[in-house]
């Protein structure tokens, strides 16, 4: 066995896009990672990671200050490295190109791991946003839709999975071991790789490593990286992969890991309904 490299769990990677038009909102590439300017109560622009693993959007303490939040409240942040309580508010407001949307809750933290990214990162646009509408991020054409234009473009995606919920977050049945029941992965555009908790049984891999560290929001977790053989998502499947596994038993009804964005050109959710597209080379 080996030692394994850090894993950053904030990682996008893009490919091949989508025919069309040069209408939607830009993102912006930093070395692989997707963000969007985005107004908060009307202050701003704001640059702002898209992560549709994070349940609630997330801004530094000196963007709060600008975008004058009010906090009404405290909540627990979670993330597969631990947890933490951080002041919060309900009551804003947040633009991203033509569409607003009211009452969003932002949460405030530090997020040093954000700013390792892109040192100009203001936070995160998370689930307490997105999932008010449809959207398709599509990171070949550096291009982001909200709402009818998302569901417009989004038949042009091959792949097609029913998707449920978990606190907020998007899951989807994914296959780690052929014969076996589908593992309970978040879709994350905010994650580098695929990862699993796995106490009580982990889904068989060789070429094992240890020393594996994931960084988060709130902090970092040791792990160890393997290889799966062959991973299927909407009857696709997915050949030599890695994987880290973390030595934790989820909670119950609450999805077993992230699948990492970086494995598609496009990804578009509509509530239960996932569409994605392959890159266009790779393992597929």
């Amino acid at each position: 066995m080996r030692a394994a490299e850090p894993i950053l769990l904030a990682a996008v990677l893009f490919a091949r896009g989508l025919a069309g038009g040069d209408s939607g909102q830009q993102i912006y590439l930093k070395d692989g990672y997707a963000f969007v300017s985005a107004l908060v109560n009307g202050q701003g622009p704001f640059r702002l990671l898209i992560d549709t693993g994070a349940a609630s959007c997330i801004l530094t303490p000196d963007a709060a200050r600008k975008a004058g939040l009010a906090f009404d409240h405290r909540v627990v942040l979670v993330t597969l490295g631990g947890e933490k309580t951080i002041p919060s508010a309900w009551n804003n407001t947040v633009q991203v190109g033509d569409r607003a949307e009211s009452g969003v809750e932002i949460v405030v933290t530090e997020a040093p791991q954000l700013r390792k990214l892109d040192r100009r990162a203001d936070g995160v646009l998370g689930q307490s946003f997105l999932s008010r509408s449809a959207f398709l991020v599509d990171f070949a054409q550096e291009k982001f839709w909200l709402g009818g234009e998302a569901v417009q473009r989004a038949g042009r995606l091959p792949i097609k999975v029913t998707a449920s919920r978990a606190e907020g977050r998007t899951v989807l049945p994914v296959v780690l071991d052929p014969g076996t029941k589908p593992w309970r992965l978040t879709l994350d555009s905010g994650a580098s790789h695929l990862m699993v908790q796995c106490a009580a049984r982990c889904p068989r891999a060789t070429d094992i490593r240890l020393g594996a560290r994931i960084l988060t929001y709130v902090g970092e977790q040791p792990a160890s990286q393997g290889k799966l053989r062959r991973v299927e998502i909407g009857g696709v499947a997915i050949w030599f992969t890695d994987v880290v596994f973390l030595e934790t038993s989820p909670p119950d009804d609450q999805d077993e890991g992230v699948l990492p964005a970086q494995w598609f050109s496009a990804i578009f959710v509509d509530g239960d309904v996932v569409r994605l597209a392959p890159r266009a080379s790779g393992s597929f």
